[in-house]
């Protein structure tokens, strides 16, 4: 049975388990479409594909709000990535306790999504009404909920020593 002497010994693995899912989520579809046979998906940063007529890719035009929020959510949640992975590899390997930077990686990697969330609702009302979250809107949420759970259970734990 695992207990929680258990998950504070293993913190560093959490937190790199939260940037990966972060990295993941640089790679996967952010938001699309399905319209009959036919599906669009858009990746955080800005190339999109749409199947109808045999399959397309294309990039999203640099005048609309849009890319401005892929972009900055790409940035923010890159930053993120690398701040739970450089965590979570030192504390394993050098053993030094960064759970400060564990919690401002996991708020870093829950805003990179809500840039594009609220923008998007922002810009274009109704736009997630049209059009769906992927995998690489949810991921950053629960990494980022991993980088908090892990900076704050990292902080308790070296207030009580």
């Amino acid at each position: 049975m695992v207990g929680i002497k258990d998950i504070k010994e293993n913190l560093w693995a959490i937190a790199i388990l939260g940037g990966i899912f972060g990295a993941i989520s640089i790679f996967t579809p952010a938001w699309g479409l399905i319209s009959g046979g036919d599906f669009m998906v858009a990746w955080y940063w800005n190339l999109y594909y749409v199947s109808a007529g045999g399959g397309t890719f294309g990039w999203i035009d640099t005048e609309e709000m849009l890319f401005f929020l892929d972009l900055g959510a790409l940035i923010v949640i890159a930053i993120a990535t690398c701040i739970l992975l450089m965590a979570g590899i030192l504390d394993k390997v050098k053993n030094k306790k960064l759970y400060i930077l564990n919690l401002l990686g996991g708020i870093l990697l829950i805003l990179g999504p809500t840039i594009v969330l609220a923008g998007a609702e922002a810009a274009y009302a109704g736009f997630f009404l049209a059009y769906n979250v992927n995998v690489a809107m949810i991921l950053p949420f629960i990494g980022g909920a991993l980088g908090i759970l892990t900076g704050v259970m990292g902080i308790m734990e070296k207030r009580s020593e």
